[in-house]
Protein backbone atom coordinates (compact mmCIF):
# COMPACT_ATOMS: atom_id res chain seq x y z
CA UNK A 1 0.00 0.00 0.00
CA UNK A 2 1.37 3.39 -0.94
CA UNK A 3 1.80 5.83 1.94
CA UNK A 4 3.57 9.12 2.45
CA UNK A 5 6.54 7.17 3.86
CA UNK A 6 6.87 5.03 0.73
CA UNK A 7 7.25 8.23 -1.32
CA UNK A 8 10.41 9.14 0.56
CA UNK A 9 13.63 9.03 -1.38
CA UNK A 10 15.65 5.83 -1.32
CA UNK A 11 16.86 4.53 1.11
CA UNK A 12 14.65 6.42 3.59
CA UNK A 13 11.60 4.75 2.04
CA UNK A 14 13.06 1.35 2.95
CA UNK A 15 13.90 2.41 6.51
CA UNK A 16 10.42 3.85 6.97
CA UNK A 17 8.77 0.70 5.62
CA UNK A 18 10.84 -1.49 7.97
CA UNK A 19 9.97 0.51 11.07
CA UNK A 20 6.33 0.75 10.04
CA UNK A 21 6.14 -3.02 9.54
CA UNK A 22 7.84 -3.89 12.82
CA UNK A 23 6.76 -1.10 15.18
CA UNK A 24 3.86 0.55 13.33
CA UNK A 25 5.63 3.91 13.21
CA UNK A 26 8.31 5.45 11.02
CA UNK A 27 10.39 6.77 13.92
CA UNK A 28 13.28 9.12 13.21
CA UNK A 29 14.61 7.64 9.95
CA UNK A 30 18.09 8.10 11.42
CA UNK A 31 20.57 6.20 13.55
CA UNK A 32 20.09 6.00 17.30
CA UNK A 33 22.49 5.33 20.15
CA UNK A 34 22.11 1.81 21.57
CA UNK A 35 23.94 0.74 24.68
CA UNK A 36 25.72 -2.62 24.83
CA UNK A 37 23.31 -5.38 25.82
CA UNK A 38 23.98 -8.20 28.27
CA UNK A 39 21.74 -10.86 26.65
CA UNK A 40 22.22 -12.49 23.25
CA UNK A 41 18.75 -11.85 21.82
CA UNK A 42 18.43 -9.27 19.10
CA UNK A 43 16.72 -6.06 20.17
CA UNK A 44 13.26 -5.47 18.78
CA UNK A 45 12.01 -2.50 16.81
CA UNK A 46 10.68 -0.80 19.93
CA UNK A 47 14.14 -0.89 21.49
CA UNK A 48 15.61 0.64 18.34
CA UNK A 49 13.04 3.44 18.47
CA UNK A 50 13.94 4.05 22.12
CA UNK A 51 17.58 4.32 21.01
CA UNK A 52 16.57 6.97 18.48
CA UNK A 53 14.68 8.87 21.15
CA UNK A 54 17.75 8.70 23.38
CA UNK A 55 19.81 10.44 20.69
CA UNK A 56 17.07 13.07 20.30
CA UNK A 57 17.28 13.73 24.04
CA UNK A 58 21.07 14.09 23.73
CA UNK A 59 20.62 16.65 20.97
CA UNK A 60 18.21 18.72 23.02
CA UNK A 61 20.48 18.54 26.06
CA UNK A 62 23.54 19.53 24.02
CA UNK A 63 21.82 22.68 22.72
CA UNK A 64 20.59 23.64 26.20
CA UNK A 65 18.33 26.42 24.90
CA UNK A 66 15.64 28.26 26.87
CA UNK A 67 11.96 28.01 25.97
CA UNK A 68 11.01 30.19 23.04
CA UNK A 69 14.33 29.74 21.24
CA UNK A 70 14.14 29.76 17.45
CA UNK A 71 15.55 26.55 15.93
CA UNK A 72 16.04 25.50 12.31
CA UNK A 73 16.41 21.80 11.55
CA UNK A 74 17.94 21.02 8.14
CA UNK A 75 16.73 17.65 6.88
CA UNK A 76 13.48 17.09 8.76
CA UNK A 77 13.06 13.38 7.88
CA UNK A 78 9.99 12.08 9.68
CA UNK A 79 9.60 15.25 11.75
CA UNK A 80 9.95 13.46 15.09
CA UNK A 81 13.09 15.33 16.16
CA UNK A 82 11.31 18.58 15.34
CA UNK A 83 8.41 17.31 17.45
CA UNK A 84 10.74 16.70 20.41
CA UNK A 85 12.13 20.22 20.04
CA UNK A 86 8.65 21.72 19.87
CA UNK A 87 7.72 19.80 23.02
CA UNK A 88 10.78 21.39 24.66
CA UNK A 89 9.14 24.76 24.08
CA UNK A 90 11.23 25.89 21.12
CA UNK A 91 9.96 27.66 18.01
CA UNK A 92 10.79 25.10 15.33
CA UNK A 93 11.30 25.42 11.58
CA UNK A 94 12.07 22.19 9.71
CA UNK A 95 13.30 22.23 6.11
CA UNK A 96 13.66 19.32 3.69
CA UNK A 97 14.04 19.13 -0.08
CA UNK A 98 11.70 16.12 -0.30
CA UNK A 99 7.97 16.80 -0.35
CA UNK A 100 7.16 13.43 1.23
CA UNK A 101 9.44 14.20 4.19
CA UNK A 102 7.74 17.57 4.62
CA UNK A 103 4.34 15.83 4.69
CA UNK A 104 5.57 13.40 7.34
CA UNK A 105 6.84 16.35 9.39
CA UNK A 106 3.51 18.11 9.01
CA UNK A 107 1.74 15.01 10.34
CA UNK A 108 4.17 14.68 13.26
CA UNK A 109 3.73 18.35 14.18
CA UNK A 110 0.04 18.69 13.41
CA UNK A 111 -0.97 19.65 16.97
CA UNK A 112 1.90 22.05 17.71
CA UNK A 113 3.01 25.36 16.22
CA UNK A 114 5.83 24.70 13.76
CA UNK A 115 6.93 25.85 10.33
CA UNK A 116 7.55 23.14 7.71
CA UNK A 117 9.42 24.24 4.59
CA UNK A 118 10.15 22.31 1.39
CA UNK A 119 13.24 23.85 -0.17
CA UNK A 120 16.73 23.17 -1.50
CA UNK A 121 18.60 24.48 1.50
CA UNK A 122 22.06 24.71 -0.10
CA UNK A 123 20.91 27.07 -2.85
CA UNK A 124 18.20 29.01 -1.01
CA UNK A 125 19.64 29.92 2.39
CA UNK A 126 21.44 33.04 1.04
CA UNK A 127 18.03 34.51 0.17
CA UNK A 128 16.56 33.91 3.64
CA UNK A 129 16.36 36.67 6.24
CA UNK A 130 19.53 36.93 8.33
CA UNK A 131 19.91 36.39 12.09
CA UNK A 132 16.50 34.78 12.53
CA UNK A 133 17.49 31.61 14.45
CA UNK A 134 19.16 30.79 17.75
CA UNK A 135 20.28 27.31 16.64
CA UNK A 136 20.86 25.43 13.42
CA UNK A 137 20.70 21.61 13.49
CA UNK A 138 22.00 19.16 10.90
CA UNK A 139 20.65 15.77 11.99
CA UNK A 140 22.30 13.24 9.64
CA UNK A 141 22.01 15.83 6.87
CA UNK A 142 25.36 17.65 6.95
CA UNK A 143 26.89 14.97 4.70
CA UNK A 144 24.72 16.21 1.82
CA UNK A 145 26.28 19.68 1.91
CA UNK A 146 29.78 21.04 1.77
CA UNK A 147 30.90 21.79 5.35
CA UNK A 148 31.61 25.30 4.09
CA UNK A 149 27.93 25.69 3.18
CA UNK A 150 26.85 24.56 6.66
CA UNK A 151 28.96 27.15 8.47
CA UNK A 152 28.34 29.90 5.92
CA UNK A 153 24.59 29.36 6.31
CA UNK A 154 24.98 29.43 10.08
CA UNK A 155 26.93 32.69 9.94
CA UNK A 156 24.11 34.20 7.87
CA UNK A 157 21.06 32.75 9.64
CA UNK A 158 22.06 32.72 13.31
CA UNK A 159 21.56 35.51 15.78
CA UNK A 160 24.53 36.66 17.85
CA UNK A 161 25.89 33.78 19.93
CA UNK A 162 23.80 31.21 18.05
CA UNK A 163 24.64 27.52 18.03
CA UNK A 164 25.33 24.93 15.34
CA UNK A 165 24.79 21.25 16.06
CA UNK A 166 25.85 18.48 13.69
CA UNK A 167 25.05 14.82 14.28
CA UNK A 168 26.65 12.77 11.53
CA UNK A 169 29.26 10.33 10.33
CA UNK A 170 32.76 11.52 9.46
CA UNK A 171 35.94 10.12 7.99
CA UNK A 172 38.58 9.62 10.64
CA UNK A 173 40.92 7.07 9.03
CA UNK A 174 43.87 7.63 6.72
CA UNK A 175 42.82 5.48 3.78
CA UNK A 176 44.31 6.35 0.39
CA UNK A 177 41.33 4.85 -1.41
CA UNK A 178 40.79 6.66 -4.70
CA UNK A 179 37.02 6.27 -4.49
CA UNK A 180 35.11 9.47 -3.83
CA UNK A 181 33.19 9.61 -0.58
CA UNK A 182 30.35 11.82 0.56
CA UNK A 183 31.70 12.02 4.10
CA UNK A 184 33.84 14.90 5.30
CA UNK A 185 37.10 14.48 7.21
CA UNK A 186 36.41 15.24 10.86
CA UNK A 187 39.68 17.12 11.33
CA UNK A 188 38.91 19.32 8.33
CA UNK A 189 35.42 20.14 9.61
CA UNK A 190 36.74 21.12 13.02
CA UNK A 191 39.49 23.24 11.46
CA UNK A 192 37.01 24.97 9.16
CA UNK A 193 34.64 25.70 12.05
CA UNK A 194 37.42 27.40 14.00
CA UNK A 195 38.56 29.28 10.89
CA UNK A 196 34.99 30.48 10.32
CA UNK A 197 34.58 31.74 13.87
CA UNK A 198 32.75 28.89 15.63
CA UNK A 199 33.88 27.75 19.09
CA UNK A 200 33.53 24.04 19.76
CA UNK A 201 31.47 23.65 22.94
CA UNK A 202 30.95 19.91 23.07
CA UNK A 203 32.01 16.79 21.21
CA UNK A 204 30.35 13.45 21.95
CA UNK A 205 31.71 10.41 20.14
CA UNK A 206 28.70 8.13 19.64
CA UNK A 207 30.55 5.63 17.42
CA UNK A 208 30.23 2.65 19.74
CA UNK A 209 26.53 3.16 20.48
CA UNK A 210 25.82 3.88 16.80
CA UNK A 211 27.61 0.66 15.79
CA UNK A 212 25.44 -1.25 18.26
CA UNK A 213 22.35 0.34 16.74
CA UNK A 214 23.43 -0.35 13.16
CA UNK A 215 24.25 -3.95 13.98
CA UNK A 216 20.77 -4.46 15.46
CA UNK A 217 19.10 -2.60 12.63
CA UNK A 218 20.81 -4.80 10.01
CA UNK A 219 19.58 -7.91 11.84
CA UNK A 220 16.03 -6.54 11.78
CA UNK A 221 16.45 -5.66 8.11
CA UNK A 222 17.59 -9.19 7.27
CA UNK A 223 14.68 -10.75 9.17
CA UNK A 224 12.15 -8.75 7.14
CA UNK A 225 13.81 -8.71 3.73
CA UNK A 226 10.86 -10.32 1.90
CA UNK A 227 8.37 -7.91 3.44
CA UNK A 228 10.47 -4.97 2.31
CA UNK A 229 10.31 -6.14 -1.30
CA UNK A 230 6.52 -6.01 -1.17
CA UNK A 231 6.25 -2.83 0.88
CA UNK A 232 8.65 -0.70 -1.15
CA UNK A 233 8.47 -2.05 -4.71
CA UNK A 234 12.27 -1.98 -4.73
CA UNK A 235 14.04 -4.75 -6.64
CA UNK A 236 15.80 -7.64 -4.86
CA UNK A 237 19.08 -6.30 -6.25
CA UNK A 238 18.44 -2.88 -4.71
CA UNK A 239 17.59 -4.37 -1.32
CA UNK A 240 20.74 -6.52 -1.45
CA UNK A 241 22.89 -3.53 -2.39
CA UNK A 242 21.46 -1.56 0.53
CA UNK A 243 22.27 -4.42 2.91
CA UNK A 244 25.83 -4.57 1.56
CA UNK A 245 26.19 -0.81 1.99
CA UNK A 246 25.04 -0.98 5.61
CA UNK A 247 27.41 -3.86 6.34
CA UNK A 248 30.25 -1.86 4.78
CA UNK A 249 29.29 1.16 6.90
CA UNK A 250 29.36 -1.00 10.03
CA UNK A 251 32.75 -2.49 9.10
CA UNK A 252 34.31 0.96 8.53
CA UNK A 253 32.85 2.16 11.81
CA UNK A 254 34.15 -0.83 13.78
CA UNK A 255 37.61 -0.42 12.16
CA UNK A 256 37.78 3.25 13.05
CA UNK A 257 37.84 4.51 9.46
CA UNK A 258 34.68 6.49 10.25
CA UNK A 259 33.14 7.82 13.43
CA UNK A 260 29.77 9.20 14.51
CA UNK A 261 29.90 12.48 16.35
CA UNK A 262 27.54 14.89 18.08
CA UNK A 263 29.24 18.27 17.72
CA UNK A 264 28.06 21.60 19.12
CA UNK A 265 29.56 24.99 18.29
CA UNK A 266 28.75 28.54 19.36
CA UNK A 267 29.16 31.33 16.84
CA UNK A 268 31.69 33.98 17.81
CA UNK A 269 32.22 37.46 16.45
CA UNK A 270 34.44 37.28 13.34
CA UNK A 271 36.07 39.85 11.08
CA UNK A 272 35.12 37.93 7.96
CA UNK A 273 32.85 35.13 6.82
CA UNK A 274 33.85 32.34 4.44
CA UNK A 275 31.26 31.40 1.83
CA UNK A 276 30.98 29.28 -1.32
CA UNK A 277 31.64 31.74 -4.14
CA UNK A 278 28.67 30.32 -6.05
CA UNK A 279 26.30 31.95 -3.56
CA UNK A 280 27.41 35.40 -4.79
CA UNK A 281 26.82 37.32 -8.01
CA UNK A 282 29.59 37.82 -10.57
CA UNK A 283 29.49 41.58 -10.00
CA UNK A 284 30.35 41.06 -6.33
CA UNK A 285 33.90 40.17 -7.40
CA UNK A 286 34.53 43.25 -9.54
CA UNK A 287 36.27 45.40 -6.95
CA UNK A 288 38.63 42.74 -5.58
CA UNK A 289 39.42 41.57 -9.12
CA UNK A 290 40.27 45.00 -10.50
CA UNK A 291 42.30 46.00 -7.46
CA UNK A 292 44.20 42.70 -7.49
CA UNK A 293 44.96 42.40 -11.20
CA UNK A 294 44.86 46.06 -12.31
CA UNK A 295 42.62 45.21 -15.25
CA UNK A 296 38.94 45.52 -16.09
CA UNK A 297 36.50 42.94 -14.78
CA UNK A 298 34.27 41.07 -17.24
CA UNK A 299 31.09 39.50 -15.85
CA UNK A 300 30.79 37.48 -19.07
CA UNK A 301 34.26 36.02 -18.61
CA UNK A 302 33.51 35.26 -14.94
CA UNK A 303 30.35 33.37 -15.92
CA UNK A 304 32.32 31.49 -18.59
CA UNK A 305 34.78 30.32 -15.98
CA UNK A 306 32.54 29.56 -13.02
CA UNK A 307 29.01 29.23 -14.37
CA UNK A 308 27.00 26.07 -15.09
CA UNK A 309 28.33 24.30 -12.00
CA UNK A 310 32.00 24.58 -13.03
CA UNK A 311 33.03 26.66 -10.02
CA UNK A 312 34.71 25.28 -6.91
CA UNK A 313 35.68 28.45 -5.12
CA UNK A 314 35.76 30.11 -1.71
CA UNK A 315 35.23 33.80 -0.99
CA UNK A 316 35.79 35.86 2.16
CA UNK A 317 33.41 38.69 3.03
CA UNK A 318 33.91 41.66 5.28
CA UNK A 319 30.96 43.96 5.81
CA UNK A 320 29.21 42.05 3.01
CA UNK A 321 32.01 42.94 0.56
CA UNK A 322 34.26 40.36 -1.12
CA UNK A 323 37.79 40.89 0.18
CA UNK A 324 39.36 37.59 -0.94
CA UNK A 325 38.71 34.80 -3.42
CA UNK A 326 40.42 31.48 -4.01
CA UNK A 327 39.04 30.20 -7.28
CA UNK A 328 38.70 26.75 -8.72
CA UNK A 329 37.22 25.36 -11.93
CA UNK A 330 36.20 21.77 -12.54
CA UNK A 331 38.23 20.00 -15.22
CA UNK A 332 37.55 16.52 -16.57
CA UNK A 333 40.80 14.57 -16.85
CA UNK A 334 42.27 11.20 -17.64
CA UNK A 335 44.33 10.12 -14.64
CA UNK A 336 46.82 7.60 -16.02
CA UNK A 337 44.11 6.43 -18.42
CA UNK A 338 41.19 6.47 -15.96
CA UNK A 339 38.44 9.12 -16.10
CA UNK A 340 38.52 11.60 -13.22
CA UNK A 341 38.20 15.24 -12.30
CA UNK A 342 40.60 17.91 -11.11
CA UNK A 343 40.06 21.42 -9.83
CA UNK A 344 42.11 24.11 -11.54
CA UNK A 345 43.15 26.96 -9.26
CA UNK A 346 42.74 30.46 -10.65
CA UNK A 347 41.76 34.03 -9.68
CA UNK A 348 43.52 33.98 -6.31
CA UNK A 349 42.79 37.46 -5.00
CA UNK A 350 43.10 39.41 -1.76
CA UNK A 351 42.42 43.11 -1.32
CA UNK A 352 45.83 44.85 -1.34
CA UNK A 353 45.41 46.41 2.11
CA UNK A 354 44.59 43.02 3.62
CA UNK A 355 47.39 40.95 2.13
CA UNK A 356 49.53 39.00 4.55
CA UNK A 357 50.53 35.87 2.69
CA UNK A 358 52.99 34.52 5.21
CA UNK A 359 50.58 33.78 8.04
CA UNK A 360 47.97 31.13 8.70
CA UNK A 361 45.77 33.96 9.93
CA UNK A 362 45.83 35.55 6.48
CA UNK A 363 42.87 35.64 4.14
CA UNK A 364 44.95 33.86 1.53
CA UNK A 365 45.54 30.90 3.82
CA UNK A 366 41.96 30.80 5.11
CA UNK A 367 40.44 30.75 1.63
CA UNK A 368 43.08 28.43 0.14
CA UNK A 369 42.96 25.79 2.88
CA UNK A 370 39.16 25.89 2.94
CA UNK A 371 38.91 25.46 -0.81
CA UNK A 372 41.28 22.49 -0.83
CA UNK A 373 39.45 20.85 2.08
CA UNK A 374 36.13 21.16 0.28
CA UNK A 375 37.14 20.24 -3.24
CA UNK A 376 40.44 18.33 -3.59
CA UNK A 377 41.73 14.96 -2.43
CA UNK A 378 40.87 11.28 -2.24
CA UNK A 379 37.46 11.80 -0.67
CA UNK A 380 36.56 15.15 -2.20
CA UNK A 381 34.70 16.05 -5.37
CA UNK A 382 37.95 16.26 -7.34
CA UNK A 383 40.95 14.00 -7.01
CA UNK A 384 43.59 16.62 -7.86
CA UNK A 385 44.23 20.31 -7.57
CA UNK A 386 46.54 22.07 -10.01
CA UNK A 387 47.25 25.55 -11.27
CA UNK A 388 49.87 27.91 -12.69
CA UNK A 389 51.27 30.13 -9.89
CA UNK A 390 54.28 32.33 -10.40
CA UNK A 391 57.41 31.70 -8.35
CA UNK A 392 56.47 34.08 -5.51
CA UNK A 393 53.00 32.63 -5.06
CA UNK A 394 54.38 29.09 -5.26
CA UNK A 395 56.96 29.74 -2.55
CA UNK A 396 54.33 31.24 -0.23
CA UNK A 397 52.03 28.25 -0.72
CA UNK A 398 54.89 25.81 -0.13
CA UNK A 399 55.85 27.63 3.06
CA UNK A 400 52.26 27.33 4.30
CA UNK A 401 52.28 23.61 3.34
CA UNK A 402 49.43 24.05 0.88
CA UNK A 403 51.25 22.98 -2.31
CA UNK A 404 54.07 20.79 -3.50
CA UNK A 405 55.75 21.31 -6.87
CA UNK A 406 55.23 18.67 -9.55
CA UNK A 407 56.54 20.45 -12.65
CA UNK A 408 56.86 23.79 -14.40
CA UNK A 409 55.70 25.27 -17.67
CA UNK A 410 58.40 25.91 -20.30
CA UNK A 411 58.42 27.65 -23.66
CA UNK A 412 59.54 25.63 -26.68
CA UNK A 413 60.79 27.12 -29.93
CA UNK A 414 62.46 25.59 -32.98
CA UNK A 415 65.24 27.99 -34.07
CA UNK A 416 65.20 26.98 -37.74
CA UNK A 417 62.33 24.76 -38.80
CA UNK A 418 62.03 23.17 -42.26
CA UNK A 419 58.99 21.46 -43.71
CA UNK A 420 59.50 17.70 -43.52
CA UNK A 421 56.13 16.47 -44.84
CA UNK A 422 53.81 17.19 -47.73
CA UNK A 423 50.91 17.88 -45.41
CA UNK A 424 48.57 20.67 -46.42
CA UNK A 425 47.94 23.41 -43.86
CA UNK A 426 44.41 24.79 -43.79
CA UNK A 427 43.89 27.94 -41.74
CA UNK A 428 40.55 29.17 -40.38
CA UNK A 429 38.51 30.08 -37.35
CA UNK A 430 37.60 27.75 -34.51
CA UNK A 431 34.18 27.07 -36.00
CA UNK A 432 31.80 24.21 -35.27
CA UNK A 433 33.01 22.08 -38.20
CA UNK A 434 36.66 22.32 -37.13
CA UNK A 435 35.80 21.45 -33.54
CA UNK A 436 33.67 18.47 -34.56
CA UNK A 437 36.45 17.12 -36.76
CA UNK A 438 38.82 17.21 -33.79
CA UNK A 439 36.84 14.56 -31.90
CA UNK A 440 38.52 11.69 -33.73
CA UNK A 441 41.93 13.31 -33.16
CA UNK A 442 41.29 13.40 -29.43
CA UNK A 443 40.17 9.77 -29.37
CA UNK A 444 43.43 8.78 -31.04
CA UNK A 445 45.57 11.07 -28.89
CA UNK A 446 44.29 9.97 -25.50
CA UNK A 447 45.26 6.32 -26.12
CA UNK A 448 48.93 7.25 -25.71
CA UNK A 449 48.52 9.09 -22.41
CA UNK A 450 47.87 6.20 -20.05
CA UNK A 451 51.24 6.99 -18.45
CA UNK A 452 50.28 10.61 -17.76
CA UNK A 453 47.55 13.01 -16.66
CA UNK A 454 45.82 14.97 -19.38
CA UNK A 455 42.77 17.20 -19.46
CA UNK A 456 39.96 15.92 -21.67
CA UNK A 457 40.08 17.60 -25.06
CA UNK A 458 36.93 16.28 -26.72
CA UNK A 459 34.77 18.38 -29.04
CA UNK A 460 32.53 19.55 -26.18
CA UNK A 461 35.50 20.89 -24.24
CA UNK A 462 37.09 22.51 -27.32
CA UNK A 463 33.83 24.27 -28.10
CA UNK A 464 33.61 25.63 -24.55
CA UNK A 465 37.30 26.53 -24.27
CA UNK A 466 37.97 28.16 -27.64
CA UNK A 467 34.63 28.96 -29.27
CA UNK A 468 32.63 30.22 -26.29
CA UNK A 469 35.46 32.03 -24.50
CA UNK A 470 34.43 35.74 -24.32
CA UNK A 471 36.81 38.44 -25.44
CA UNK A 472 39.27 36.36 -27.49
CA UNK A 473 39.25 34.75 -30.91
CA UNK A 474 41.45 31.80 -31.77
CA UNK A 475 42.78 30.56 -35.08
CA UNK A 476 42.73 26.95 -36.20
CA UNK A 477 45.23 25.15 -38.38
CA UNK A 478 44.31 21.74 -39.73
CA UNK A 479 47.15 19.59 -41.04
CA UNK A 480 45.83 17.42 -43.85
CA UNK A 481 47.47 14.38 -45.39
CA UNK A 482 45.61 13.70 -48.63
CA UNK A 483 41.97 13.72 -47.51
CA UNK A 484 42.70 13.00 -43.85
CA UNK A 485 43.02 15.58 -41.09
CA UNK A 486 46.00 14.37 -39.06
CA UNK A 487 46.25 17.24 -36.59
CA UNK A 488 44.56 20.37 -35.27
CA UNK A 489 46.54 23.31 -33.91
CA UNK A 490 44.94 26.18 -31.99
CA UNK A 491 46.83 29.50 -32.24
CA UNK A 492 46.57 33.06 -31.06
CA UNK A 493 48.90 36.05 -31.58
CA UNK A 494 51.15 36.63 -28.56
CA UNK A 495 53.46 39.60 -28.91
CA UNK A 496 55.94 38.90 -31.72
CA UNK A 497 54.98 35.22 -31.80
CA UNK A 498 52.12 32.89 -32.39
CA UNK A 499 51.36 31.03 -29.21
CA UNK A 500 50.32 27.43 -29.76
CA UNK A 501 47.40 26.97 -27.38
CA UNK A 502 46.90 23.30 -28.10
CA UNK A 503 47.79 20.45 -30.44
CA UNK A 504 45.53 17.48 -31.09
CA UNK A 505 46.94 14.50 -32.94
CA UNK A 506 48.30 11.03 -32.37
CA UNK A 507 51.06 11.22 -29.78
CA UNK A 508 53.65 9.89 -32.25
CA UNK A 509 53.03 12.88 -34.53
CA UNK A 510 53.38 15.66 -31.94
CA UNK A 511 56.97 16.58 -32.80
CA UNK A 512 56.33 16.60 -36.56
CA UNK A 513 53.21 18.73 -36.12
CA UNK A 514 55.11 21.26 -34.00
CA UNK A 515 57.85 21.37 -36.64
CA UNK A 516 55.39 21.91 -39.51
CA UNK A 517 53.58 24.82 -37.89
CA UNK A 518 56.92 26.31 -36.80
CA UNK A 519 58.24 26.20 -40.36
CA UNK A 520 55.14 27.91 -41.69
CA UNK A 521 54.97 30.69 -39.06
CA UNK A 522 58.69 31.43 -39.38
CA UNK A 523 58.20 32.08 -43.09
CA UNK A 524 55.33 34.43 -42.19
CA UNK A 525 57.64 36.42 -39.90
CA UNK A 526 55.84 35.47 -36.66
CA UNK A 527 57.45 32.33 -35.20
CA UNK A 528 55.37 29.92 -33.16
CA UNK A 529 56.16 29.06 -29.56
CA UNK A 530 54.66 26.18 -27.60
CA UNK A 531 54.10 26.25 -23.84
CA UNK A 532 54.30 22.76 -22.35
CA UNK A 533 54.88 21.13 -18.98
CA UNK A 534 58.58 20.32 -18.75
CA UNK A 535 58.06 16.67 -17.84
CA UNK A 536 56.37 16.06 -21.18
CA UNK A 537 58.93 17.67 -23.51
CA UNK A 538 60.55 14.32 -24.31
CA UNK A 539 57.23 13.10 -25.70
CA UNK A 540 57.84 15.36 -28.71
CA UNK A 541 60.97 13.40 -29.62
CA UNK A 542 62.84 16.52 -30.74
CA UNK A 543 66.49 17.47 -30.30
CA UNK A 544 66.80 20.84 -32.03
CA UNK A 545 64.40 22.71 -29.78
CA UNK A 546 65.09 25.64 -27.45
CA UNK A 547 63.63 25.28 -23.97
CA UNK A 548 63.10 28.39 -21.84
CA UNK A 549 61.69 28.55 -18.32
CA UNK A 550 58.60 30.72 -17.94
CA UNK A 551 58.75 30.94 -14.15
CA UNK A 552 55.33 29.29 -13.97
CA UNK A 553 55.09 26.34 -11.61
CA UNK A 554 52.65 23.43 -11.64
CA UNK A 555 51.68 22.55 -8.06
CA UNK A 556 49.73 19.75 -6.49
CA UNK A 557 47.55 19.82 -3.42
CA UNK A 558 49.50 19.04 -0.26
CA UNK A 559 46.93 20.21 2.28
CA UNK A 560 44.49 17.29 2.08
CA UNK A 561 45.09 13.58 1.52
CA UNK A 562 45.56 12.76 -2.14
CA UNK A 563 48.17 11.58 -4.64
CA UNK A 564 51.64 12.67 -3.56
CA UNK A 565 54.00 14.97 -5.42
CA UNK A 566 56.21 11.95 -6.16
CA UNK A 567 53.30 10.20 -7.88
CA UNK A 568 52.50 13.31 -9.92
CA UNK A 569 56.04 14.42 -10.75
CA UNK A 570 56.25 15.31 -14.45
CA UNK A 571 52.97 13.52 -15.18
CA UNK A 572 50.78 16.43 -16.31
CA UNK A 573 50.42 17.25 -20.01
CA UNK A 574 49.57 20.94 -19.80
CA UNK A 575 49.70 23.61 -22.49
CA UNK A 576 48.80 27.28 -22.79
CA UNK A 577 45.26 26.19 -23.66
CA UNK A 578 44.89 24.69 -20.21
CA UNK A 579 45.42 28.08 -18.60
CA UNK A 580 42.02 29.68 -18.13
CA UNK A 581 43.27 33.27 -18.32
CA UNK A 582 44.98 32.94 -21.72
Amino acid sequence: METVATKLRFPLNVYAALMQATAEQSAFLAYGTLQARSNSTSPGADELIDAQRQLADQIIAALDLPAGSRVLEVGSGSGLLARHMADAGWQVTAVDNNEAASKLSTQALSDVSANIVTAEFASQWPQWAPQQYDALIFHNSARYFLPLSCFAAARHLLAEGGKVLIVDEFLTGVSDDLKSCDLAQLENVEALAARAGFLLQDRVDTSGETANFLDAFIALFQDHRQELLALTDESPETISELETAMLDDLKRLRQGDTSHQLLTWQMQAAAESLVPAETLQAEDFQQVFERSFKTDFSAALWHWKYGAGRGASVAALRDQQVVAHYGGIRRDILYFGDPGTAVQICDVMVMPEQRSFFSRDSLFFKTASTMLEQYAGYHARHLLGFGFPNMKAMHVAQRLKLYDKTDELVQLKIPVAQHQTDWHLQFGDMDAAVIESAQSLWLAMKESFTDSIIGVRDSQYLDYRFRQRPGLDYESVQLIDGDTVVALIVLRPHGEHYLIMDILCESALLGRVFNEISAHTQRQGRPAVFWLSAGQVDRLGMEAVCVESLGIHIPCNRWTRGPSADQLQGAWWLTAGDMDFM
